[in-house]
């Protein structure tokens, strides 16, 4: 799933307000009072994209759960990106956290295609799926 645009809102507000805060800084450095405001409201601004990220992959990482519920806990990698309509790239790194978890582990068919497992479905549903309900 795509973030929402409230998400991109604020992601961008506060890049942008970070921006423009470092500017202004650097433009009057003479008045320590604003200085002090301006690495504040800079923190602040960085600190807020951190946990928008933070969100972001939580979200994203019990998305790939429930899916793998519904799938007998497993399923492609190609089938992870068509369904979230992430990068190939942004779901590996998603996956790639949850084994590092023990979460998922990565197994090859009979066929040769690779493929994630959850290792106890009966635990995943119990516990990532009651948390985002």
């Amino acid at each position: 799933m795509r973030p929402s645009k409230i998400t991109n809102f604020l992601q961008k507000f506060s890049f942008t307000l970070s921006g423009i805060l470092i500017f202004m800084a650097v433009v009057d450095t003479a008045n320590k009072e604003i200085t002090t405001a301006i690495v504040a409201f800079i923190i602040l601004g960085l600190g807020s994209t951190i946990w928008l990220e933070i969100q972001k992959i939580n979200r994203n990482q019990i998305l790939i759960l429930k899916y793998l519920t519904k799938r007998d806990g497993k399923a492609t990698l190609t089938e992870l990106v068509l369904h979230l309509e992430l990068s190939v790239w942004y779901t590996k790194k998603l996956l790639d956290r949850l084994q590092n978890q023990g979460i998922l582990t990565l197994d090859i068919s009979d066929s040769g295609e690779a493929y994630y497992r959850c290792n106890d479905i009966i635990a995943l549903q119990s516990r990532y799926i009651r948390k985002a309900i």
